[in-house]
């Protein structure tokens, strides 16, 4: 967690949008989650998840850690391939 004006938030990357049907809506995602780690590398900026995302396969399962609403919850997502 960072902290800001007597504030704590999680550090990571926001999500604005879910389209439906997609790999993170079908594995629980929400729009503004705040996706922390992913397969437990810490995710800091969009940058580091794209990383990441860009070193799997289509098909493969990933564990997400998100921040919803000041609970921590992990979410199992199997990845679409790019179009």
């Amino acid at each position: 967690l960072a902290e800001a004006d007597g504030a704590e938030y999680p550090v990571g990357v926001r999500v604005t949008s879910v389209t439906a049907k997609s790999a993170y809506d079908l594995g629980g995602g929400q729009t503004n989650d705040v996706i922390t780690e992913l397969d437990d590398v810490p995710v800091t900026s969009m940058e580091t998840l794209l990383t990441e995302l860009r070193t799997r396969r289509a098909g493969e399962i990933v564990d997400m850690s998100v921040s919803r609403a000041d609970t921590d919850t992990e979410l199992t997502v199997t990845l679409e391939g790019r179009p």
